[in-house]
């Protein structure tokens, strides 16, 4: 327990050192520079720590005290003593040692230059054996202790003493009322008392970045509609923002909303350092790492492109910045990649709840899409997550669902096979949409435009389109919600579905940033209205409204294009709140999902893809037997051969075997170049001894077409050898060819790839 609480102290000072320091250091370990370079620099800077009698644990001789010029050198005291109190308590930086820079070898002392301190000049011995900041033989190891004064120090103990040291590299004091150094105390602490263990500290994190994540959520939400008040005048509704535009209005300002986006993106991409700033990517494949800046710069230039009427969802930047607060405060306090990833997947589990009022569906939207597999591990910070992230969004003031669901009438009889019919609808259009979307963007991307240009020229087409139908702009929520409780009439709903596939066409395919999570949920809410139209206007009497379709068409269509048909269920569940949509949903939701992934393997998300390929990849090398790694065995002679034929053979290929089989190609046995050169050496009279005289029958490590790759490899394991023959099988030795260690290992190689 002592061990672990001085490496949580370590780690607390090491923390406080990378945030207020201000200077670039990397704790106590790692390199650091100093933005004011040399001594005379150094001295001037008053931050640097003065102390009253010297170094900690130090004498100073009273005749070098008189003469601050000259250089002392002083004999650190075994047991040490106690720190001395610091002049300046007012800053924030109570002082920095300098490292070492000179080391005097035949008297084992180390110089630090440029530490200007009142009796003294900066020379402290050391034992041999021992290095400042860090242990240099066994039993030596550094921690980080409070003493008098609330000032941090660094606490030497090995085998036979404990003393206050000089660190080697920086290390900063700080007062004990910093915030952040408090709050990382109190938790080392709760942690002790309550003996937390890492599970039940990811649960609390859990809930900080469910709160963060609801505010951040909020604070996006909130931009747009300050920008949409600066811009026009108005605020609310995109659709109803547009309709009180004049025409001409309504043209330039998507235009002028994609060129600032497209400032902002080439700005992002200018900021790209290895780290992909997509909370997917950083979770699935990446160490959990979302650079801020890019990210922020990302958001931006989606909220322009959302508050001036691009037909795109808010939903991605919304769920965007949740997950990298929560990277950002993994990082800021040391988590490790494992949890680090974890704490963004809870961020983007909370961004998405907030977005939709669905906390289950945002858990299962993470852990299905995003982790792709649910375990209760990382499954139970996630709901947590998105609890705290919903009950935040509750007690916000002016919060309203995003969809304002009817009552779901009771489904009866053969009605359910109506809703069979447009799952299996949903599930033909949803790779059509997909293709289109996909199509569009490889189109802007031959044009060669500079990003502003291309955002610009997307945003245009989009004005065009609301000249005649303003209803295209936004993400179409609002929309959906006067389907569902309003009559359309068919003509105008599959009017507006084609132009709205148009309007997000070109403002995705221009490479603006959103989401396309509610332009899906917009197409399946149409497609379900035209299909509940059509049965209804044939079977009055038996069928359901429109809006009824419209609902489940909007889980259906939403679980084809993503993959995803539990998140989708869960979702449209949650917006009713209505046990009598589960039947019909459950149904069009899976039929839609198999019947696209039977048509096309596509989905929403590119880490849905990458994930089914591997995932068939990895099925594959399952299934891999040996057949499929045979290959033609060179070494092969007859039971006739002569001993000059054998040793030809051996000359000719580098090998430790050469294989012997009959007249029907039956495999008999190898020759081994051991007994060969063994005959050489003892310069037998070989003649013409056939290879029959040196066939080896005992040689039964033979591999089958029919073998697996773990049969085979136990196979290699005894043999210790390059290759084995394969034969047809063990009743009829046909040779058929030689299977290869490199072959097996390489399909291995692939197969453990593709699980990790």
């Amino acid at each position: 327990m002592g061990h672990a609480a001085d490496h949580d102290e370590l780690h607390l000072s090491r923390l406080c050192l990378r945030l207020h320091a201000g200077r670039w250091a990397r704790g106590l370990d790692g390199p650091r520079r100093h933005p004011l370079p040399g001594d005379r620099r150094r001295r001037a800077d008053p931050r640097w720590l003065r102390h009253a009698g010297g170094f900690p644990g130090t004498q100073c001789p009273a005749a070098a005290q008189g003469d601050p010029a000259k250089r002392h050198r002083h004999q650190a005291s075994p047991g040490g003593a106690e720190v001395a109190r610091l002049h300046r308590r007012r800053l924030q930086f109570e002082g920095v040692f300098p490292r070492p820079e000179r080391a005097d070898h035949a008297h084992d002392q180390v110089e630090f230059p440029g530490a200007d301190f009142p009796g003294s000049a900066g020379i402290a011995r050391r034992r041999p054996g021992e290095c400042f900041g860090g242990a240099a033989g066994s039993g030596v190891r550094d921690t980080i202790r409070r003493a008098s004064g609330g000032a941090l120090v660094l606490l030497r103990r090995s085998a036979s003493s404990a003393e206050h040291v000089l660190p080697r590299r920086l290390l900063v004091l700080f007062h004990s009322n910093n915030v952040l150094t408090t709050l990382l105390k109190y938790r080392i602490r709760v942690q002790r008392l309550f003996r937390f263990s890492e599970d039940h500290t990811m649960l609390l994190w859990g809930a900080v970045v469910g709160l963060v994540g609801a505010f951040a959520t909020i604070s996006f939400r909130e931009a747009i509609h300050a920008v949409q008040w600066m811009l026009t005048g108005k605020s609310g509704s995109l659709v109803e923002m547009g309709k009180g535009l004049q025409w001409y209005v309504r043209l330039l300002l998507p235009a002028a909303g994609g060129v600032a986006a497209g400032i902002f993106l080439a700005l992002a991409k200018r900021f790209a350092v290895g780290a992909s700033s997509d909370y997917m990517e950083a979770v699935a494949i990446g160490d959990g790492n979302i650079p801020v800046r890019q990210s922020l710069l990302r958001s931006a230039s989606s909220l322009s492109t959302v508050a001036s009427g691009g037909s795109i969802g808010r939903e991605g930047s919304m769920v965007q910045l949740a997950a990298m607060a929560a990277s950002f405060i993994g990082r800021i306090t040391h988590f490790d990649p494992p949890r680090l990833r974890l704490l963004v997947a809870c961020g983007a589990a909370a961004g998405l709840t907030s977005a939709y009022n669905a906390p289950i569906a945002g858990a299962f939207f993470v852990t299905e899409i995003v982790l792709g597999s649910i375990a209760m591990q990382s499954f139970g910070p996630i709901v947590v997550a998105s609890v705290v992230a919903n009950i935040t969004m509750r007690e916000f003031p002016g919060y309203q669902p995003t969809y304002e669901m009817p009552a779901f009438p009771a489904i009866f009889g053969a009605e359910v096979v109506f809703f069979v019919g447009l799952g299996i609808l949903c599930g033909l259009a949803s790779p059509l949409f997909l293709q289109l979307l996909a199509y569009a963007k490889r189109k802007f991307q031959k044009t060669k435009l500079p990003l502003p240009t291309r955002l610009g020229l997307g945003g245009l087409l989009v004005g065009i389109i609301s000249i005649w139908e303003p209803q295209v702009w936004g993400n179409g929520y609002s929309v959906v919600n006067s389907m569902l409780h309003q009559p359309w009439a068919w003509t105008a709903v599959l009017v507006l579905l084609l132009l709205k596939l148009l309007a997000t066409c070109f403002t995705m395919g221009s490479g603006a940033i959103g989401g396309v999570f509610t332009p899906t949920l917009f197409v399946g809410a149409a497609v379900g209205y035209l299909f509940g139209f059509g049965v209804h206007d044939l079977f009055p009497s038996a069928t359901s409204a429109p809006f009824a379709y419209a609902i489940v068409g909007m889980g259906a269509f939403l679980s084809a294009a993503t993959s995803a048909p539990l998140m989708a269920i869960l979702m449209i569940f949650e917006m009713t709140l209505s046990y009598q949509v589960v039947l019909p949903l459950m149904l069009a939701c899976v039929v839609a999902y198999f019947i696209a992934r039977s048509i096309d393997d596509t989905s929403m998300y590119e880490i849905t893809i990458k994930r089914n390929r591997d995932a068939k990849a990895r099925l594959r090398l399952r299934g891999t037997r040996m057949r499929d790694l045979i290959k033609p065995a060179d070494t092969v002679l007859p039971l006739t051969a002569s001993f000059e034929e054998i040793s030809r053979m051996f000359l000719e290929y580098p090998v430790k075997y050469v294989y012997i089989v009959d007249d029907e190609n039956r495999y008999q046995g190898v020759v081994s170049l051991q007994d060969v050169t063994s005959t050489l050496l003892e310069k037998k009279d070989v003649g013409a001894r056939p290879a029959v005289e040196f066939l080896r029958r005992d040689f039964v490590h033979v591999v089958t077409p029919d073998m697996s790759l773990g049969e085979a490899l136990e196979h290699f394991l005894a043999h210790q050898g390059e290759r084995l023959p394969t034969v047809e099988s063990i009743d009829n030795p046909t040779l058929l060819g030689v299977v290869y260690k490199s072959s097996l290992l390489d399909a291995y190689f692939k197969l453990n790839r593709s699980d990790n």
